[in-house]
C-alpha cells in the first residue's frame, strides 16, 4: 500500500527537493500491520537558500510522522542517515538522506533497518564511469554538420547499429572546441577562478561560477542532476576525441538503470526523469534491508 501524505509545517522548498518518494509499505507476505515509512531526500541543503536550518526541517518531518504513529531517528542524529550511492553499487557520487520511520506498536526496531542497510555498504568495490559507459560505441564530431529530419547533427556514432537513447545533443563548433581544450588541459583540476577565466576567454561572457566539468574514467560520476535536461556542460564525456556531453543512455547507466530500461518523452524529459530518480541499485539495497528486517521479525 502506498499513501501520499501532506507533511504540514515543512518549508515548501523542502518538499520540492526532499521527497524522492514517501510511502507506507505493507508486505502482504507478512502481517498486514507491518508498516515502515521511508523518505529519501537530497542531502545538499546548501544549494537551497531558504533551508537555513536542517534540524528544524528534520523536526518538522518527525512531528508529522509522530502524529500518524511513526517514530524516526532523532533529528540531531540525521547526519548518520546520509548514505552515498557509490557504496551501494552505483557508479556515482550521490549522497542522500535515508529516513526510516516505524510504527510505535509494531515491534520493529528502527536502528535494525539502518544496521541492515549498513551491511550492504561496499567501500572496496566502487564502480567508476569506465565501468558504466566505456563499453559503448564512440560518438565523434563530424567534420561538417549535417541535417536529418530537420535536426542539426554534430556527431556520429561509430556503429552500424542504432543504439537506443545513445544519441548526443547538438553541439556547435565553439562547444566542441571548448570540450576538447577542457579535457586536454585537465581543467577539472584548476581553481574556480581559472575555470571562470577560461569561460570568459572562450565565450566572452562573465560568470560567477564554473560552467564546465568533465567526467573522470577512474572515478564515480558526480551526481546526475535534472539540469541535464537544459544542457550537459557539467557532464562532458571523458574522451576528448568525442568532445560532447553525455547521452541519455550514459546518464541512465551512471544512475544504475538497466541497459534495457524504457524511457518515454523527449530527450529533455528523459534527462530530467533520470536526474530526479533514486538510483535503482540504491533503491534495491534499501528495499532488501527493509525486507531482511521484516523477515527476521516474522
Amino acid at each position: 500500500m502506498i499513501k501520499v501524505l501532506n507533511l504540514k509545517g515543512i518549508n515548501n522548498s523542502l518538499i520540492s527537493f526532499l521527497i524522492a518518494f514517501f510511502c507506507l509499505i505493507s508486505f502482504n507476505a507478512f502481517s498486514a500491520n507491518d508498516h515502515i515509512a521511508l523518505i529519501i531526500g537530497n542531502s545538499k541543503y546548501q544549494n537551497l537558500g531558504k533551508l537555513n536550518n536542517t534540524i528544524n526541517d528534520a523536526k518538522a518531518i518527525e512531528k508529522n510522522l509522530k502524529e500518524i504513529g511513526y517514530k524516526i531517528r532523532n533529528p540531531l542524529d540525521m547526519k548518520k542517515s546520509i548514505y552515498n550511492a557509490k557504496y551501494l553499487g552505483v557508479p556515482q557520487d550521490r549522497r542522500r538522506v535515508i529516513i526510516f520511520g516505524v510504527k510505535n506498536d509494531e515491534g520493529i526496531e528502527l536502528e535494525n533497518l539502518y544496521k541492515e542497510l549498513d551491511k550492504k555498504l561496499d567501500k572496496n568495490n566502487i564502480k567508476t564511469v569506465s565501468d558504466a559507459i566505456k563499453h559503448l560505441p564512440k560518438i565523434k564530431p563530424l567534420s561538417k554538420f549535417e541535417v536529418s529530419r530537420n535536426k542539426k547533427i554534430s556527431h556520429k556514432i561509430e556503429s552500424q547499429y542504432e543504439i537506443k537513447y545513445h544519441e548526443p545533443r547538438f553541439h556547435n563548433e565553439r562547444d566542441i572546441k571548448i570540450f576538447k581544450e577542457w579535457i586536454y588541459g585537465d581543467l577539472n583540476k584548476r581553481s574556480t577562478i581559472e575555470k571562470i577565466d577560461f569561460y570568459k576567454k572562450m565565450v566572452g561572457k562573465e560568470s560567477k561560477h564554473a560552467k564546465y566539468r568533465s567526467l573522470d574514467w577512474s572515478k564515480p560520476s558526480p551526481t546526475i542532476v535534472s539540469h541535464l535536461s537544459k544542457d550537459g556542460l557539467m557532464f562532458i564525456h571523458p574522451d576528448e576525441k568525442q568532445a560532447r556531453s553525455i547521452t541519455v543512455l550514459e546518464a541512465a547507466l551512471l544512475q544504475s538503470f538497466p541497459k534495457d530500461y524504457e524511457f518515454l518523452g523527449s530527450h529533455g524529459i528523459m534527462y530530467k526523469m533520470i536526474g530526479n530518480a533514486v538510483p535503482p541499485r540504491m533503491a534495491k539495497n534499501i528495499a532488501n534491508a527493509i525486507l531482511k528486517e521484516l523477515k527476521w521479525k516474522n
